[in-house]
């Protein structure tokens, strides 16, 4: 009986959690950035990419622990506050479960999140470095930053500590200012 609730709630919270997902997505509104914290895996990924399908995603693969994810946060949430009217999603993808349980790595990313007024979701990524690896084509480096184009594809990828630059060339790209 107990397994069955928790079955049923997990099944609950993952249907709602995509659901969710998908109420901010419609194509002719930016998306909604609302700073919450997600948890999952490649599947979630695939998720935040699907329903977005039509406007740029910037994913930025991170810890807190990694210093230059946090030396490059402020540029990051200053990036995506200017951004809010255009075509893009930000999603973080943080590593820290890699380090510690499901349960510390959310608590630490969501205290990560308000330290530092992080507007756009954050996905605590559930699952195998060679799952994250495997699907985002990463080298293995932190921070790493893809954009993907509105038709889903790689666009762009960045290895290492985001460069104003780098943020700046994304805008050009997609029509920001």
């Amino acid at each position: 009986m107990q397994r069955t609730r928790r079955f049923t709630a997990g099944v609950i919270l993952s249907l709602t959690v995509a659901a969710g997902i998908l109420a901010g997505c419609n194509a002719s509104e930016p998306p909604a950035q609302s700073g919450q914290i997600l948890s999952g895996g490649v599947a979630a990924i695939d998720s935040v990419l699907s329903a977005n399908r039509g406007k740029w995603v910037v994913m930025n693969v991170w810890a807190t622990w990694c210093r230059p994810c946090v030396a490059e946060t402020p540029d990051l949430v200053a990036f995506a506050e200017g951004m809010r009217e255009r075509p893009l999603t930000m999603l973080g993808i943080s590593t820290d479960y890699f380090t510690v349980d499901d349960t510390a790595a959310v608590r630490k990313v969501t205290e990560f999140q308000t330290r530092y007024g992080v507007p756009y979701d954050n996905l605590v990524f559930i699952g195998s470095v060679d799952d994250l690896t495997d699907r985002l084509n990463l080298n293995g480096a932190l921070p790493t930053t893809i954009l993907f184009d509105p038709s889903g594809a790689v666009a762009a990828q960045y290895i290492g500590l985001m460069e104003r630059t780098d943020l700046d060339s994304i805008a050009l790209r997609i029509g920001g200012v």
